[in-house]
């Protein structure tokens, strides 16, 4: 079962634009989420086997978040802004095939390992949508870009 992984947080200084980057916008009266229980599920799904990140976050906004737990044994981080997403990293908790829809459908992508400068052998499966499939290695974390990025 996944953890949730993202709390509202309690008014501050600056707890508004907190709230925004982790995908929750604040009530404007008490400054408190609007939304309980899914947060975390506006940033990453992974409910069917597959990594889907960011599903329901809007496109001009500016999110990050780190270390979610994924369906597989998987720790995702990843961060876009109004440009799409520019970084993605998934660290491998077991051994097991890590399964990633494609953040950059119809663009080259470049899978490697985070310590190592050789690109990881991935296939690419099409049968519903862009689906990113490799061996990923317990204790080993992965990047992935778009190619020549």
């Amino acid at each position: 079962m996944m953890r949730r992984t993202v709390k509202a947080l309690r008014p501050a200084g600056t707890a508004g634009e907190t709230l925004v980057l982790l995908g929750v916008p604040p009530d404007p009266g008490s400054g408190r989420s609007q939304r309980t229980g899914q947060d975390a599920e506006l940033l990453l799904n992974s409910r069917s086997g597959r990594i889907h990140l960011f599903p329901v976050a809007p496109p001009a906004d500016a999110v990050a978040f780190r270390n979610f737990q994924a369906r597989g044994g998987f720790l995702v981080s990843a961060c876009k802004n109004a440009g799409g997403v520019y970084h993605v990293e998934i660290q491998a908790r077991r051994d097991h095939p890590c399964q990633l829809v494609n953040p950059w459908p119809g663009k080259a992508v470049v899978v490697h390992e985070v310590e190592g400068t050789q690109p990881v052998p991935f296939q690419l499966d099409t049968s519903n949508g862009e689906c990113l499939m490799f061996a990923a290695q317990a204790g080993h974390t992965y990047g992935i870009k778009q190619s020549g990025v």
